[in-house]
């Protein structure tokens, strides 16, 4: 079980992790190597080293266990909590808070600052914005002949300009 030393809504995670772990089955391959099967038999492969990995990414992206290694660790009887990084816990997170804030002070004690601020050279032109998208040769279509008719579906006119076309 978590204790209270990491920040609420990551011990939030940890507990759904911890719950969903619990319908895993997990392989050991070697000391650090595991296969871990979820619940719909999707397999990742965890590796418990001084920082976990896993298929998923999420160790490698958030710097937290997945509910994969918690799945190995329980395996093993380590605690996960181990592969929490530290600055998820709460005294990371009041350490943040610690250096002292300044206030703003009232616009009539500030320096004053030489400096006149011109419009932009260029105006925004009226209407849509002109595409500045590069095509590639995989953009072309093969079978374009040209207009088609959207009456009789013939090449070569539009339906306005449709020689068959009813006044």
């Amino acid at each position: 079980m978590t204790t209270s030393t990491f920040m609420p809504r990551l011990n939030a995670k940890l507990m759904d992790a911890e719950r969903e772990c619990r319908h895993m089955r997990v392989l050991r391959y070697s000391l650090e190597l595991f296969g871990v099967h979820d619940r719909w038999n999707n397999p990742y492969e965890v590796e418990l080293k001084e920082i976990a990995s896993c298929e998923c990414n999420v160790p490698k992206l958030y710097h937290h266990p997945c509910s994969h290694v918690m799945a190995a660790c329980m395996a093993i009887r380590v605690s996960y909590e181990e592969y929490v990084s530290k600055w998820y816990t709460t005294e990371s997170y009041c350490l943040t808070y610690v250096p002292e804030f300044r206030p703003v002070r009232q616009k009539g004690f500030w320096p004053p600052v030489n400096l006149t601020l011109q419009p932009p050279d260029e105006r925004r032109k009226k209407g849509r914005p002109r595409n500045t998208r590069r095509h590639m040769a995989m953009d072309e279509r093969a079978d374009h002949s040209g207009f088609r008719c959207s009456v009789y579906r013939n090449t070569g006119h539009n339906r306005g300009s449709c020689p068959n076309r009813v006044l």
